[in-house]
C-alpha cells in the first residue's frame, strides 16, 4: 500500500493531537482556541518579514538582514500553521468527529 504525503501527514497530525491531549496539554490547546489571533498575527507578521527580506536581497549591502528576516518570517508562519491546525484537531474533537 502505498501512503500519500496527506495521509502521512494527517496521521502524524492526529496523533500529536492524541499524545497531547493525554499529556495534559489541554489548557495550551484552550489558549491557543481562546487566543486565535497571537497565532494569526504571529503568522501575518512572519509574511510581512518575508516580503521585506526579499525586497532586501535586490541591495547587496542589505542580503545579510534579508537572510534573517526570511528566517524569522518562516518561523512566524510556522508558527501560525502550527497554531491553526492544533485548533482546527481541538474543535474537530470537540464535535466528537474523527480526526483522520
Amino acid at each position: 500500500m502505498a501512503w500519500r504525503t496527506a495521509d502521512v501527514i494527517a496521521f502524524a497530525c492526529a496523533l500529536a493531537a492524541r499524545l497531547a491531549e493525554r499529556a495534559g496539554w489541554r489548557a495550551f490547546c484552550t489558549f491557543l482556541r481562546e487566543y486565535e489571533w497571537i497565532h494569526r498575527g504571529t503568522g501575518i507578521l512572519g509574511h510581512l518579514c518575508f516580503f521585506v527580506g526579499s525586497v532586501f536581497f535586490l541591495w547587496e549591502s542589505l542580503k545579510l538582514a534579508g537572510v534573517w528576516l526570511f528566517i524569522v518570517g518562516a518561523g512566524g508562519m510556522l508558527v501560525d500553521r502550527v497554531g491553526s491546525l492544533i485548533v482546527h484537531f481541538e474543535r474537530l474533537h470537540e464535535r466528537g468527529e474523527p480526526l483522520v
